[in-house]
């Protein structure tokens, strides 16, 4: 979806330094949107919520942000792999007034997920109906952001992006400078009050640039069947996130009951939490420089092969490809490890400084690193895209997702100086499963193009190759 990250791109190049930071900080926003919102709102809340309601109220409403966070994440998956292939689909097709249609199918996707997984959730947290609708609806909302950040890669308007995200902060400040004491209600409201205004207004954003009337898609149920393959392979890659909190949260010995049911780790939960923002810079260089960079050589490639190239200029054309993705690897990875090992040392000084149980500094180090890997296997998943092999993609995102899982639980009961293993293992297999099928496809790329995964040849079978 050549949109948003082509302007930012253009405005890092010819704007200076303030450019650059324009497009930093915008970038930022847009490829972790919901990740940063979801960050800041919990330490906010932390630090008012205390003060006006107490450790336990603020408890409360942290362990309903963390599920909220982590199940609107899972339940948005899918919807998203699927809606990312088929909005890319029809922008390529110079048909734009389908999209505002696809978004609204894509929302109601969502929605009809991350309603009843919040229902079920919520509803062994003990808390009482009233509060159970509000955390779900804080759920629901969080999943649209996610389904909205999407579509908003494909808009040219970046200010509207960070307008959005400034509007619900905004709200639930305004709101709690009025608050006196309030409960864990009131803190519900206050979230559901902020969540709800920033998805209402990146949905308007992304409307302004796309103002053809909502129409919806005629195959949408077929999308989901034809695209399967993205959609398992989207829920695999959260599910790989995930999985290793979720696994600490039941069977570590040092978790900690938050609502009845609903458990939390105090010593892995933060540290985690705090290590994967470390993948926002590098998220923010693959939305501005990397994927832009990879799409223009392709183009010219494509351009090749349906045009009168001869064989060797295709040939060329193909080895600056491999030279983009070479370059843009190094570059991402070269970046990340330099975050990472800055972040390594400085972790105990950065846990003093916030005030975090020490113990999680271990988590926090093997998260940081497991980052470099997890951002490196995410590169070449774009490009298993851009190829259209959606059943290496999900080759990629299942490893990362059964390493994860099996390494975990096999170091879960050894305490906590071996918590973030498990993703960290689970990044490295899924980049080097990554790494041997991106150049496995791009060895035989011509081949590819031309004749194995040419739909007019092999049919449905090319989702496999």
């Amino acid at each position: 979806m050549a949109g948003i990250g082509f302007r930012l791109a253009r405005i890092a190049q010819v704007g200076g330094i303030g450019g650059v930071v324009s497009a930093a900080s915008h970038g930022a926003v847009i490829s972790s949107g919901p990740w940063l919102m979801a960050a800041g709102a919990v330490m906010a809340l932390e630090s008012w919520g205390q003060r006006h309601a107490g450790v336990a109220v603020t408890g409360a409403l942290q362990t309903i942000l963390v599920y909220a966070f982590s199940l609107s994440a899972l339940a948005a998956a899918p919807t998203i792999a699927v809606t990312t292939r088929v909005m890319s689909d029809m922008l390529y097709a110079r048909r734009p007034s389908q999209v505002p249609g696809i978004l609204i199918a894509a929302l109601v996707g969502a929605a009809m997920t991350a309603v009843p997984t919040g229902a079920l959730v919520y509803g062994l947290s003990g808390l009482a109906p009233l509060d159970q609708l509000a955390a779900t609806a804080i759920l629901t909302l969080l999943a649209e952001i996610w389904v909205a950040n999407l579509f908003l890669t494909a808009t040219r308007r970046h200010r509207a992006v960070l307008t959005g995200y400034a509007g619900g902060i905004g709200v639930v400040a305004l709101a709690g400078a009025f608050a006196t004491d309030v409960g864990l209600r009131g803190l519900l409201w206050l979230t559901l009050a902020g969540v709800g205004v920033t998805a209402i207004m990146l949905v308007r954003a992304v409307r302004y640039s796309f103002v053809a009337p909502p129409v919806w898609p005629a195959d949408w149920g077929k999308a989901y069947r034809r695209h399967a393959l993205l959609g398992i392979g989207g829920t695999f890659a959260t599910l790989a996130i995930w999985m290793d909190k979720w696994i600490t949260w039941y069977a570590a010995a040092d978790s900690a009951a938050g609502l009845s049911m609903l458990r939390f780790n105090p010593i892995y939960d933060p540290a985690s939490f705090l290590g994967l923002l470390s993948l926002v810079p590098g998220l923010t260089l693959l939305l501005i420089a990397t994927e832009t960079r990879f799409d223009r050589r392709f183009t010219v490639l494509m351009t090749a092969c349906t045009g009168t190239a001869p064989i060797a200029g295709i040939q060329d054309a193909r080895r600056s490809v491999i030279r983009t993705v070479l370059h843009d690897a190094r570059l991402l990875v070269v970046v990340q490890a330099t975050i990472a090992a800055a972040l390594w040392v400085l972790a105990p000084e950065l846990f003093k400084a916030i005030g975090a149980d020490p113990r999680g500094i271990f988590a926090f180090r093997f998260t940081v690193v497991g980052a470099v890997f997890h951002l490196a296997a995410l590169f070449f998943t774009i490009i298993l895209s851009y190829l259209d092999l959606a059943g290496r993609v999900l080759i990629v995102w299942a490893m990362f997702f059964v390493v994860s899982t099996a390494a975990t639980l096999m170091t879960v009961q050894a305490g906590f100086a071996w918590y973030g293993w498990g993703y960290l293992a689970g990044a490295v297999m899924a980049t080097t499963t990554g790494a041997v099928l991106v150049a496995h496809a791009l060895w035989n790329l011509i081949y590819l193009l031309f004749v194995g995964n040419n739909p007019a040849i092999m049919g449905d079978r090319r989702r496999w190759a």
